[in-house]
């Protein structure tokens, strides 16, 4: 196997170790029992309940599915000695999972550890017969693990073993999600709200890994995160993204916009034009991601931005009309500053959503456009500073 293709392998094996863990927690979702959830603590996934019942979790993920997890294959057998080492030093409630997108064979030994048919007695005999015969120096070490215990041990340990094959590989899971989604979730919106899932799981997966305080991750947090995302996710309301109001900003790609200079004109403070700055890049990414993801309406959008227009010509004609027709500079810069406090201040919701940087982030992107502005004269101001600059 060449370095490049051990190393796609592994990565598909630890994402797959983190979307299985989140498909697993939603089956087991019930409002009235809690569960646990944790990754490379005990196993590859952790699950424990309320009633300290532990399920250990070994996922095996292949590239290529087609192939048969053998009686004397090393993902067996490395699962077998995590399994010998672990059970004394965990409880006896402790149930041992080994997950693989591979198929077993017929007349296999694994069949015997599965979820139907199983005979834990025969298992252990064929066990016992690859531990004493096999050649393979690969698990030889999981080998001498096994021949260390007693019958009796063995006979415990795979009375509480259980090896699922053909499970659903990686490229399959978003499937089986929205399966899992699509009577509680429109399906216009399931592509969205999996995608969004997904996102809070692996921000979630990464705290918990540097985070000793928060590496559990509780059913009742997935509950809210699951109940968050439908009420945002709605034919009623809009998504605003973590990634987004997240994202760094460089406030030098932005400074010779028009909007920026708008700001300038009225003698806006850098620390307020960089909010501007972030404000708009925000609303830019977002507005943007709701038109790829058809989240929002043919039209939608032009219409808010009308009504944004309309509510600042009201506003700005309030005040101009306050103003004298020998007003002075200072005077004028005054009055943009009212206004853009204005804009800053009262926000305005497009369907539920009430996210600030959307409203404020929306009428720099209509400042841009010179379709508003702060400063009395600022289509002639805004000329004047143009034409400069292309000189």
């Amino acid at each position: 196997m060449s370095e490049k293709f051990s190393a796609k392998e592994s990565l598909l094996g630890y994402l797959y170790q983190c979307e299985y863990a989140l498909l697993e927690s939603v089956k087991k979702l019930d409002p009235f029992e809690s569960f646990l959830v944790y990754l490379e603590v005990f196993d590859d996934v952790t699950f424990e309940n309320d009633k300290n019942a532990i399920e250990l979790l070994q996922t095996k993920h292949h590239v290529d599915a087609s192939k048969n997890l053998t009686d004397s294959s090393v993902d067996l057998w490395k699962s077998i000695r995590i399994w010998v080492e672990k059970y004394k030093s965990i409880g006896d409630n402790t149930i041992f999972f080994l997950i693989t997108n591979q198929k077993s064979p017929n007349n296999s030994l694994i069949n015997y550890l599965g979820i139907n048919n199983r005979n834990v007695e025969q298992a252990v005999i064929s066990l016992n017969s690859i531990a004493t015969t096999s050649k393979n120096e690969t698990n030889e070490i999981a080998y001498n693990t096994y021949n260390s215990l007693t019958e009796v041990e063995k006979q415990t340990i795979f009375d509480r073993a259980y090896i699922i094959c053909n499970e659903v590989s990686i490229a399959n899971i978003d499937r089986e999600l929205k399966k899992l989604f699509a009577k509680t979730v429109r399906i216009k919106h399931l592509d969205s709200f999996i995608t969004r899932l997904k996102g809070y799981w692996y921000r979630r997966l990464v705290t918990s890994l540097i985070n000793e305080k928060l590496f559990k991750i509780a059913s009742e947090e997935l509950f809210a995160e699951i109940d968050y995302l439908r009420e945002e996710i709605s034919d009623e309301n809009l998504p605003i993204d973590e990634d987004i109001l997240r994202a760094v900003v460089d406030e030098s790609g932005y400074l010779n916009h028009v909007f920026v200079h708008q700001l300038n004109i009225i003698e806006t403070s850098k620390s307020r034009i960089f909010r501007a700055i972030k404000d708009y890049f925000r609303a830019s990414e977002q507005r943007s991601r709701w038109i790829r993801e058809e989240l929002i309406y043919i039209g939608e959008l032009d219409r808010y931005e009308l009504r944004l227009v309309e509510a600042w010509q009201r506003y700005f004609d309030i005040l101009a009309e306050k103003m004298s027709d020998k007003a002075l500079e200072e005077e004028k810069i005054k009055l943009g500053k009212e206004i853009y406090e204005w804009v800053e201040s009262n926000i305005i919701p497009i369907r539920k959503c009430d996210e600030p940087f959307i409203s404020i982030g929306t009428f720099h992107i209509l400042a841009d456009q010179l379709k508003v502005g702060w400063h009395p004269e600022y289509s002639m101001k805004l000329s004047t500073v143009l034409n400069n600059l292309e000189n």
